[in-house]
């Protein structure tokens, strides 16, 4: 089986998708550069689902991390509803 695909179709396909990356910068945020200090710290976010037992863990985690990371303060993003 041949596919009618002509080579320029996908030149033009890939400059426009090297184009499209190069314009939004991959994602990054204005943050990207920013490293973080004790009394301004970079925030990152995590989100999670679990019971009771695995909120309580997960917390307990989270809390020694940012005491061994100063510069980093956690986000959490804990569905809203309860188990």
């Amino acid at each position: 089986m041949k596919f009618g695909v002509k080579k320029s179709v996908m030149g033009v396909t890939g400059v426009v998708a090297a184009l499209a990356l190069a314009v939004t910068r991959c994602g990054s945020s204005q943050q990207a550069g920013k490293a973080g200090t004790p009394e301004d710290p970079v925030t990152i976010r995590f989100a999670w689902w679990g019971n009771d037992s695995r909120a309580k863990t997960i917390m307990e985690v989270i809390k020694a991390f940012e005491a061994a990371n100063p510069t980093i303060k956690v986000q959490d993003l804990r569905p809203p509803w309860k188990y």
